[in-house]
């Protein structure tokens, strides 16, 4: 069996960049792309970063505003900080190394491809201003 999992053909597949374990996964032949992310986000939320474990407490437990969001979630080929489906809505908390990230803009392209929308916080930002983050959350439901 191969290991095929570009969403395009063409042209837009040589461009499609992977994120480094996924490649490495399909270069050893592994299969069950989804079950490997799995493994990967439940990982991710045993060994959540400061900025990550507040903002869940923010989020959890439909706390704010009423929004469902879950955290670590597989979405196609990548994993989400914190997704609220219901609204097609992505919460990312990140660290000095997102700063410019190509890799970021091409998972926000993936994600709006599909109707969902990602807004990015830094994790200074959610651990110094936490009411100023909820509340561009919120904005961000409503629209």
């Amino acid at each position: 069996m191969s290991c095929h999992f570009s969403p395009w053909e063409g042209e837009k597949a040589k461009a499609w960049a992977w994120p480094r374990q996924v490649l490495s996964f399909c270069k050893r032949g592994g299969h069950g792309l989804q079950e490997r992310l799995r493994g990967f986000a439940k990982g991710m939320r045993k060994a959540p970063t400061d900025a990550e474990y507040a903002l869940w407490q923010m989020l959890r437990a439909r706390r704010l505003n009423g929004l469902k969001f879950k955290r670590q979630e597989p979405l196609g080929p990548y994993i989400c900080d914190f997704v609220c489906h219901e609204r097609r809505l992505i919460v990312e908390a990140d660290g000095w190394q997102h700063e410019g990230s190509k890799r970021d803009a091409d998972r926000d392209r993936y994600f709006e491809d599909r109707g969902y929308r990602t807004i990015r916080f830094s994790n200074g930002t959610i651990l110094e201003d936490a009411d100023a983050v909820a509340s561009q959350i919120i904005d961000a439901a409503r629209r």
